[in-house]
């Protein structure tokens, strides 16, 4: 027993001894002296690793819902950087170890007029603490006044807040920079087309940021054909932009626009805006195809892409959006298309109808102005003017270049009366007088077209003895060196593009010509005259191998 209750006592002293050394009073309670984080004492004791409140500093320095600032300055120059800082404590204002996310949000950041990033230097919204420690670099990009700055983070399934409002002063005007002109080319008053360009431009500070409320006059370097500006003066907004209209005239020019902030020598001058037509004019429209000889006589749905392209009398592609109609003799073809960057492409397909001859005419067409001569370059028509008189458009199905009855023409005038002819005035948006005997500004039809052949896969072959092959030869009375074949298909028309023609043996010849990319139907070749008593293969063959021979004998 003895034993026992020695051993009882000097336990009992060891204990209050540990409780000395860990900051207690010997009471079986911890206190916060020193930091200590040991919570498991007893059930009174005070919890020191469990995040409850956010705020700026910790300890005896700590100020529950407060953003701590760089040196506690929440004045900023325009601008101006600062450094944000928040603390994670525990209840006794101790900083917790675990991480947590700390979000950071203002109505300036919101507006991107002010820019947050983290400790690494990259845009960011939030950041994780580190030993209970969140930092974030506060950049005024633009914002004025008092920006109320806010932090949150979920602490024990609740949302805690901490608030710093910072006051930032006003920039001085450091620039105005030219920021866009749209669209950069207009048409003419009256043309049809975009007749107002917005110019805009920005003022900022000497750091880049925008300044807002900065009044500032605009310029314009011409008033050409009744150009005009509105309005002359404006306020920068709140990303600091200030903006003007310009509105086209009724003469093609270039015109640029000055900004220059009042009451200061500060200004720049915009990139050179075109006030052009925009509408089509004859000289500049052309009509093309990827194929003019697809193997479209035998087979169903071969493609073809038909494009048109078209620039205003100024060479500038016409005005996006501008309607291109086609028509087509034969197969189908795709209705309509709308311009981009002066072009539009539909795409024909081989089907029935198929035309007797194989040859089918595309005709491609929009309103638009004649052609003329600007004989003084002032970029309209003057009477006395050279231009090309234009009758309604035809579709030419027979290809004789003169319209015949029966032929499919665009009727401008509408009703059952006949195909009209031009009316001997310049006709077009360029018209500058008011005399209808001498101009009108009324469009005529533009257009274009192009002739397909729905080629077929078999070659058939004549002989010449002309290099046009014009002059008919016949076989076995044969002279000269070279003898020429003329070789077509079941129509008269070019063979398929892609087949070949060659000399020798189908199967194993290498003189091979390649039929080109065309609609003619005049493919002459060749070939040297077999010696007297011999005789010589001509060939086509299709890309599938498909053979069509043809012997010339002397």
């Amino acid at each position: 027993m003895h034993t026992l209750k020695t051993t009882t006592i000097v336990s009992a002293a060891l204990f209050t001894l540990l409780l000395s050394a860990c900051g207690g009073d010997g009471s079986g309670v911890a206190n916060n002296q020193g930091g200590s984080t040991n919570s498991s004492v007893s059930s009174g004791s005070v919890d020191t690793t469990t995040a409850q409140k956010i705020g700026s500093g910790s300890g005896d320095s700590f100020t529950d819902g407060a953003i701590g600032v760089s040196n506690g300055i929440t004045a900023l120059s325009a601008g101006g950087t600062t450094t944000l800082e928040v603390y994670v404590v525990s209840s006794t204002n101790t900083p917790v170890a675990a991480a947590t996310t700390v979000s950071f949000i203002s109505s300036c950041i919101a507006a991107n007029k002010a820019i947050l990033n983290d400790a690494a230097g990259e845009a960011a919204s939030s950041t994780t603490t580190i030993n209970g420690r969140a930092t974030m670099i506060y950049t005024a990009n633009g914002c004025v006044g008092t920006d109320r700055i806010t932090a949150s983070a979920t602490l024990s399934n609740a949302t805690v807040y901490a608030n710093v409002d910072l006051n930032i002063q006003a920039g001085t005007v450091g620039s105005i920079q030219f920021d866009s002109a749209t669209p950069e080319s207009i048409g003419l008053k009256g043309s049809g087309g975009t007749e107002t360009s917005v110019v805009r431009f920005k003022v900022v500070d000497g750091n880049g940021a925008p300044i807002e409320d900065t009044p500032v006059t605009f310029t314009m370097s011409t008033t050409a054909g009744g150009l005009s500006m509105s309005p002359a003066t404006d306020l920068s907004d709140s990303d600091g932009y200030v903006s003007t209209t310009i509105n086209a005239g009724t003469v093609p020019t270039d015109v640029s626009v000055t900004a220059t902030v009042d009451n200061s020598s500060i200004s720049t001058t915009s990139r050179v805006l075109r006030v052009a037509t925009g509408v089509p004019v004859q000289r500049s429209a052309s009509l093309s195809a990827t194929k003019y000889n697809p193997r479209a006589w035998d087979r169903e749905g071969e493609e073809v892409q038909v494009t048109m392209r078209m620039a205003d009398d100024f060479g500038n592609p016409v005005v996006d959006g501008t309607p291109v109609t086609f028509w087509t003799e034969g197969g189908a073809i795709g209705p309509n298309c709308t311009t981009v960057n002066g072009a539009c492409t539909v795409t024909w397909k081989s089907q029935e109808v198929r035309p007797i001859n194989g040859r089918v005419t595309i005709l491609a067409f929009t309103s638009g102005n004649e052609s003329f001569v600007d004989a003084n370059t002032n970029g309209q028509y003057d009477a006395g003017e050279t231009f090309s008189d234009m009758a309604e458009a035809y579709r030419d199905d027979d290809e004789s270049s003169a319209y015949e009855v029966g032929e499919r023409y665009v009727n401008l005038q509408g009703g059952t009366d006949a195909r009209d002819a031009g009316d001997s005035v310049y006709s077009g948006t360029l018209c500058k007088s008011d005399d209808s005997a001498v101009c009108t500004k009324e469009k005529v039809t533009v257009r274009r077209s192009l002739v397909l052949s729905m080629s077929a896969p078999y070659g058939y072959f004549s002989l010449f003895s002309d290099e046009t092959c014009t002059t008919p030869a016949t076989n076995g009375s044969l002279v000269g060196g070279t003898v020429y074949v003329k070789v077509t298909d079941i129509n008269g028309n070019n063979l398929p593009s892609g087949a070949e023609v060659g000399i020798g043996d189908p199967k194993d010849s290498d003189v091979f010509t390649v039929v080109p990319n065309s609609s003619n139907p005049i493919l002459c070749y060749g070939v040297p005259v077999p010696p007297s008593g011999s005789s010589i293969q001509v060939f086509s063959r299709t890309l599938e191998d498909e053979f069509k021979t043809f012997t010339i004998t002397n």
